[in-house]
């Protein structure tokens, strides 16, 4: 559980990011079902940390959550530009009082393999350090997401560790890999800033 200072939350409303070919919009009452769809599948569930069976309902709780201002959540749906698809979930947790933030995220599985993950975190790591003044982005992520990794060091994320077997998820351990990007480390954004 995380214990907040104050004065270090999320306290504004999410503001729409967009890019190429997706938009990333605050999560709104409706996303429910959908979330529930989508994160219910097992092979979604299997890398993240989400639950599975997703529980009916969760998905309600969870935007709900988003609306409680300050909070230390700011997510994001993601939404394919062309036809609206609601593709996943993007955004940060906050540290206890503190300027850094981990970033996570989920894809539906018709929407694997496509590049949409790796544009939202791109547009979600400029917010982060451009709007919302963070020194630090973290992310893990298990050894078998080989996907979620090629994106954090596509990202200029460093690895900074291993923890060994630090997770179990239906039936099978894993080691997670733990990532931070510096805003003064991350070259790509300061070469788009000139």
């Amino acid at each position: 559980m995380l214990a907040i200072r104050t004065g270090r939350l999320f306290a504004m409303t999410p503001p729409t990011l967009t890019t190429d070919r997706l938009e990333l919009r605050p999560l709104i009452e409706a996303d429910a079902a959908w979330i529930e769809t989508l994160a219910g599948d097992l092979e979604v569930a299997k890398t993240t940390r989400l639950p599975h069976p997703y529980p009916p309902g969760l998905a309600a709780k969870f935007v709900a959550r988003q609306a409680a201002t300050p909070r230390a959540e700011l997510n994001f749906a993601m939404i394919r530009q062309t036809d609206r698809a609601p593709l996943g979930v993007m955004g940060f947790v906050r540290f206890d009082g503190s300027w850094c933030a981990e970033i996570g995220y989920w894809v539906g599985r018709p929407y694997w393999g496509r590049g949409f993950a790796g544009e939202a975190a791109k547009a979600l790591v400029r917010h982060g350090f451009e709007a919302l003044g963070l020194h630090k982005i973290v992310g893990s992520c298990v050894h078998t997401n080989q996907a979620s990794m090629r994106i954090l060091e596509r990202l200029g994320f460093v690895r900074e560790g291993i923890q060994r077997e630090e997770s179990q998820r239906f039936g099978t351990v894993y080691d997670v890999h733990l990532f931070g990007l510096l805003q003064r480390d991350c070259e790509w954004l300061r070469s788009e800033q000139r």
